[in-house]
C-alpha cells in the first residue's frame, strides 16, 4: 500500500521531497508533497494519491498542516479487508507546540504551558496515528514508523504511552 509521512513544516517537507527525489529517482513520479498556500489543495493530492494507488503503484505523500487531523485516506470503493490504500505512516517529529496562534505565543512556554503543549502534542499525535486506521475491518498490515528520539526526553514518553493505551484499549 501507500505511505503517508505527516510532517511538521512545509519547508521541511519540501527539503525531504527534494532529497528523496535525488536519492531515489524512481519514486519521483509517485511522490506527493503538501505545500500550503502555494501548492495543490489536500483534496487534490488525496485524489492523486488514490489514482496512483489504483494504477498499481505505491504512492508516497509528505503531508503537512491539516493532514495531521483532517485527512481521511481510505478507499471506500472496496471492502475494508481489501483496503490497503495507506499501510505505512511515518512520523519523524512529534507535533510538539504546533499551535502557533497569537494567544499561544503570548502565553509563552511557562511550566504550565509546557504541560499543555505536551497534552496538545499527544492529542495531535493520536490524530496523526488515526490517519493509518480509518475504519473497522482493515487488514493487520499497518506499520507505524515513529522516528523522533526526543520522546525519551521532554517527558513525552509518559504522554505517548498514555495516548497509545487509549488507542488500543
Amino acid at each position: 500500500g501507500g505511505a503517508l509521512h505527516v510532517h511538521r513544516t512545509s519547508p521541511g517537507a519540501g527539503k525531504l521531497a527534494s532529497a528523496l527525489s535525488k536519492a531515489m529517482p524512481e519514486i519521483a513520479a509517485r511522490l506527493l508533497v503538501s505545500e500550503p498556500r502555494v501548492g495543490r489543495r489536500p483534496s487534490e493530492l488525496k485524489a492523486q494519491f488514490i489514482d496512483i494507488y489504483h494504477s498499481g503503484e505505491k504512492p508516497v505523500w509528505i503531508a503537512v498542516g491539516n493532514c495531521w487531523t483532517g485527512l481521511n485516506l481510505t478507499d471506500e470503493s472496496i471492502e475494508p479487508g481489501e483496503d490497503n490504500l495507506v499501510t505505512d505512516l511515518i512520523i519523524t517529529r512529534t507535533p510538539y507546540a504546533l499551535n502557533q496562534s497569537i494567544s499561544a505565543a503570548a502565553k509563552g512556554l511557562t511550566a504550565a504551558r509546557h504541560i499543555q503543549a505536551l497534552e496538545e502534542a499527544g492529542m495531535m499525535l493520536k490524530q496523526g496515528i488515526g490517519r493509518l486506521v480509518r475504519r473497522p475491518g482493515l487488514p493487520d498490515n499497518r506499520r507505524l514508523f515513529y522516528l523522533d528520539t526526543r520522546i525519551i526526553f521532554f517527558h513525552l514518553f509518559y504522554y505517548f504511552c498514555k495516548m497509545i493505551c487509549t488507542l488500543i484499549l
